[in-house]
């Protein structure tokens, strides 16, 4: 066996990541340069992950001076822990979103999401992102009866609305991807892949291409409106800027009143195994597709770029980071795949996914020039791409976007979530192995 190649040292990586895949196999991070006192800028973006990245190329692209503050590096987040799938859509279907918005708003909400896998790999094709981006699609799969029929139902309303998905039997997908349980699902053409660390890196590159500075190890302390715009007090010193993009995700601190109260940060677990053999390669999706299931506790799978296995899912409702959290997906990948019930795991890695209570991403402009983005439930590579584009077109002043700004309303008892979610996981477990 080619021996497993050493995560690299990043600057702080925490230990919920330092054995992760996407560490092990990047490109060399790129060179930032360091902040050192007071700087001015047209905007200052807080968090160098997808939302603020792609929030300061698309800026920068309009030669808007434009500076991204983080306090570790680009991807140390969610964007560089993520299992690197590019999903189309929200958690909502068209007629959910409709009963909560206006039609028309609904209705641009619902097809910009279908549309973020499209941006995403046109923005990679474009730039010149060196990512493994590759555009197969993704599956849907059902676990049980009741969520057959679910899953039936949306792929007829997506095939109804001209989106090319093809539904697939138990035996059918079992045959293409080489899973084992699932009753049926559908393949969606339109999602696919990505090396989710030399994505976020690769945004970062092209940023600065461009003219945006990126710094890493720049802590945001406060954010102070005044009569000449925003003061941004850090670590190094304070940041001026005519508005501000905050963008921190499942990582979000007390940089604005009630923000983080808005979101429930629950880690997602990650194994990737070792590389497949010839004969599991063949069967074990071949054609290098996206896949999630239907469970409450979600669950999804892809191949990597060096041919492993990577399964990931809901192993607890908790921010801790936790070794015995790793075997529960141990067991279900064996469940799954049982060609790998003895292939090693190499490695194990989480991140901070951020949930809503309405599970969809959220915008909010809580002070004029103040645009914040975040809240993607676990389809954040692509809506994370997406709405920071939308985040830079706010700051330019433009207002014909196509998602709603809406006011910051906190989670009730968010202090405490955590037994909260642990009681919700185990009714939801309990519901999956129901078949409910």
């Amino acid at each position: 066996m080619t021996p497993r190649p050493r995560p690299r040292a990043t600057g702080g990586i925490a230990d919920a990541d330092a054995d992760s895949l996407w560490i092990a196999t990047a490109a060399t991070a790129p060179t930032l340069p360091t902040l050192d006192g007071d700087a001015a800028f047209d905007v200052a973006v807080v968090g160098a992950g997808y939302t603020g990245l792609s929030a300061a190329l698309h800026l920068a692209e309009r030669r808007v001076r434009v500076a991204v503050l983080d306090a570790h590096e680009p991807g140390w987040g969610a964007s560089g822990r993520n299992g690197g799938q590019v999903n189309p859509g929200l958690k909502l279907a068209r007629t959910d979103l409709r009963r909560l918005f206006a039609t028309d708003l609904a209705d641009r909400m619902y097809d910009a999401a279908a549309g973020a896998p499209g941006f995403l790999f046109d923005l990679v094709r474009r730039t010149g992102i060196a990512c493994a981006a590759t555009q197969t699609g993704t599956y849907r799969l059902a676990h049980s009866a009741t969520a057959a029929r679910t899953l039936q139902a949306a792929a007829a309303t997506l095939a109804a609305e001209g989106a090319p998905v093809r539904m697939l039997d138990g035996q059918a997908i079992a045959g293409e991807i080489g899973a084992n349980g699932y009753l049926c699902g559908y393949l969606d053409p339109r999602g696919g892949n990505v090396h989710p660390l030399d994505y976020v890196r690769g945004l970062a590159r092209v940023a600065m291409a461009y003219g945006a500075k990126i710094y890493a190890g720049v802590q945001v302390d406060a954010l102070e409106r005044s009569s000449d715009g925003w003061h941004v007090r850090t670590s190094h010193g304070i940041v001026r800027a005519d508005s501000v993009i905050v963008g921190t995700n499942g990582y979000t601190g007390d940089v604005w009143p009630g923000l983080a109260q808005t979101l429930l940060p629950v880690l997602s677990f990650q194994i990737a195994t070792a590389r497949l053999t010839s004969a599991a390669a063949q069967t074990i999706l071949p054609g290098r597709q996206a896949a999630y299931d239907s469970r409450r506790l979600i669950l999804y799978f892809r191949r990597s770029p060096d041919d492993r296995v990577v399964l990931g899912g809901r192993a607890s409702f908790t921010t801790a980071h936790r070794v015995a959290d790793y075997s529960v997906l141990q067991r279900v990948l064996a469940g799954l795949f049982p060609v790998l019930a003895k292939t090693p795991i190499e490695y194990r890695w989480a991140g901070r996914v951020a949930i809503t209570s309405d599970f969809l991403p959220h915008l909010h402009e809580p002070a004029p020039g103040l645009y914040v983005g975040g809240g993607y439930n676990g389809r954040g590579v692509a809506m994370a791409t997406l709405l920071g584009q939308v985040l830079a077109d706010l700051a330019c002043g433009r207002r014909d976007i196509p998602y709603p700004i809406t006011a910051i309303r906190r989670i009730p008892l968010h202090a405490l979530r955590e037994p909260a979610l642990h009681v919700a996981m185990l009714y939801q477990k309990a519901m999956d192995d129901l078949g409910r």
